[in-house]
């Protein structure tokens, strides 16, 4: 199962847990079209997860139906990694609803690459320009003092600001989850840019709309 439906996503990202909220979410971007049909995964109370690299989608289906059944966010990724002959390729980080984190780069993913680990989120790149990347997503989710997927859309802009991925980028997404789906079973945020001259730029708007989109649900 794991050598099928492969994408090359090399990109950045960042997965984040807000306690206060009761939120997990996802916030990536990259050169390739298409991000959000991949690399982020959510569920709401249970996990939040980015595969990308050589991007391996079933990390994130599999990862989400691990975390259910009781294994802790380290030993999924060990499970994973276990099972998949081309894991020296592939970057997966993941917070789960109790605010464990775990994380893996392969060591055969483009320069540069890694990750960084926060106490509630962690932010990961591969094929971006430099460390500082990393390090200014990680200092402005930190710094900005507003909901989670503020913070997930800012931190993600940081990154491009930095230089972000080497290529340029051309879709991202935003993925994220309060701790139970509406009684409709309605996603709270999932937006995508498929493809775009600024795709965050692009995603900032298209939340702005979700907020008005989202306040007339909530009365429902």
């Amino acid at each position: 199962v794991f050598n099928k439906g492969l994408q090359y996503f090399m990109t950045f990202s960042i997965v984040g847990y807000s306690e206060s909220e009761l939120k997990l979410g996802v916030a990536v971007a990259t050169a390739m079209p298409n991000v959000g049909n991949s690399v982020p995964h959510v569920e709401p109370g249970i996990v939040a997860i980015a595969t990308q690299a050589n991007c391996n989608r079933f990390f994130g289906i599999k990862g989400i139906n691990l975390i259910k059944s009781g294994i802790k966010p380290n030993e999924v990724i060990k499970s994973l990694i276990k099972s998949d002959p081309c894991y020296d390729t592939r970057q997966i980080v993941m917070i789960d609803s109790k605010n464990r984190t775990a994380a893996f780069t392969g060591n055969k993913t483009k320069d540069w690459s890694g990750h960084k680990i926060g106490n509630n989120f962690i932010v990961a790149g591969n094929l971006i320009t430099c460390e500082k990347v990393l390090v200014n997503m990680f200092e402005i989710f930190i710094q900005y003092e507003g909901c989670l997927e503020e913070k997930l859309l800012n931190a993600l802009d940081a990154g491009n600001q930095e230089g972000g991925d080497k290529r340029g980028i051309r879709s991202s997404a935003l993925v994220v989850e309060r701790d139970k789906y509406d009684k409709n079973g309605r996603p709270y945020i999932n937006l995508r840019v498929d493809e775009h001259e600024k795709p965050i730029n692009e995603l900032k708007r298209l939340l702005d709309i979700n907020r008005v989109y989202r306040k007339e649900l909530d009365k429902l």
